[in-house]
C-alpha cells in the first residue's frame, strides 16, 4: 500500500481528512485466481478486486481506496492502514475462497522534513521497470513502459 497524496495544511493530517490509498497485488501462485478484499481499515478498497490475475504480475490499484482519519488517529499520532483479501478458486469470484494475507502498515499523522535535506525524506521509493526494452533500446514517442 501507497499514501498518494499530502495533508491539506501540508504538514499533518487531520480528523475527517481522506488520506488516497493505492494498493498493489501481485499473485505468487502459479494459477489465476480472482482476488478481492474481504476486510479492510480504508474506504472504497472493494474496488480494488481483480476477476482473475497472472501469475508473477503486479496490480495496482491507484485512486480508489482512501482512508478517514479520526480524531483517535490524530491524538495516537498515527493510524495504521490495512486491506485483507481473499483468492476464489475460479475466475470472477466463484468456487471456494480462502483468506490469502493481510497488508498494513502504520502512517505517521505529522508529516516532517526539510526540503533541503535530500538524506532524510519523508517517502522514498524506487521505479523499476517491468518489461525489456525494445530491441534497440529507444522507446518511442507515446510508448507505453510498464514500471513498479
Amino acid at each position: 500500500m501507497a499514501v498518494t497524496g499530502v495533508p491539506s495544511n501540508g504538514t499533518s493530517w487531520t480528523a475527517g481528512e481522506q488520506v488516497p490509498v493505492d494498493i498493489t497485488v501481485t499473485n505468487t501462485s502459479g494459477g489465476y485466481p480472482g482476488l478481492r478484499p474481504s476486510a479492510a481499515t480504508l474506504t472504497n478498497h472493494e474496488a480494488c478486486r481483480w476477476q482473475w490475475m497472472a501469475p508473477s504480475s503486479p496490480q495496482t490499484c491507484a485512486g480508489r481506496a482512501q482512508y478517514v482519519v479520526t480524531e483517535a488517529d490524530v491524538e495516537a499520532g498515527a493510524f495504521t492502514l490495512s486491506v485483507t483479501y481473499s483468492a476464489y478458486s475460479q475466475r470472477n469470484d466463484q468456487g471456494e475462497s480462502r483468506v490469502i494475507g493481510t497488508g498494513s502498515v502504520t502512517v505517521p499523522v505529522s508529516v516532517s522534513q526539510d526540503p533541503r535535506d535530500p538524506n532524510d525524506p519523508v517517502v522514498s521509493g524506487t521505479i523499476e521497470v517491468v518489461r525489456d526494452p525494445p530491441a534497440d533500446g529507444v522507446y518511442k514517442l507515446g510508448q507505453v513502459v510498464d514500471y513498479r
